[in-house]
């Protein structure tokens, strides 16, 4: 079994994880001259090609929207998710969608704050990806300087599913 976890953001990413061996992929993306949308048949070809060069089975895991910080974002949120869920629905991939909260909860405990403060997920998944790849480079390439926050996500959503579905 193959086991594929999905940040499905625009900024988001794909990871899979075959037989001990991370593979990582940016959520590819395309501007319809209007906005930019998930690109599902760029997708279906990553999420494919996977599939077919192993001969397993795959299981997705995928984050389900959740709150935003505007109606904007709110509507992008949900377009990718129905765009990743409907491609995974008519490959008949076996899936998972998960909130982010359900993931984060198997890696970390959010300690409490003082009032106004706020716990820094991001930071929290980067730490945990380097402790379980902690060769891994997260940059969404050589130029960039900071963790590509999708992949990292990714990854640990794609560890989530190899923990709950072995």
């Amino acid at each position: 079994l193959i086991f594929c976890g999905i940040d499905n953001g625009l900024t988001g990413g794909i990871a899979v994880l075959n037989k001990g061996k991370l593979s990582l992929d940016v959520m590819p993306v395309l501007n319809d001259g209007k906005k930019n949308r998930v690109d599902v048949f760029k997708l279906r070809r990553i999420i494919g090609s996977y599939y077919q060069s192993s001969g397993y089975d795959i299981f997705v895991v995928y984050e389900s929207p959740a709150g935003s910080k505007s109606v904007k974002a709110a509507v992008s949120m949900a377009d990718s998710f129905a765009r990743v869920e409907s491609l995974l629905i008519l490959n008949a991939y076996k899936r998972e969608p998960i909130t982010s909260r359900k993931w984060q909860k198997m890696f970390w405990t959010v300690p409490k704050m003082a009032e106004g403060q706020k716990f820094d997920t991001k930071a929290a998944a980067l730490n945990k990806a380097k402790q379980l790849w902690p060769t891994q480079d997260w940059r969404k390439n050589e130029k960039c300087k900071v963790a590509h926050t999708g992949l990292v996500d990714a990854a640990l959503i794609a560890e989530y599913c190899r923990r709950t579905h072995s």
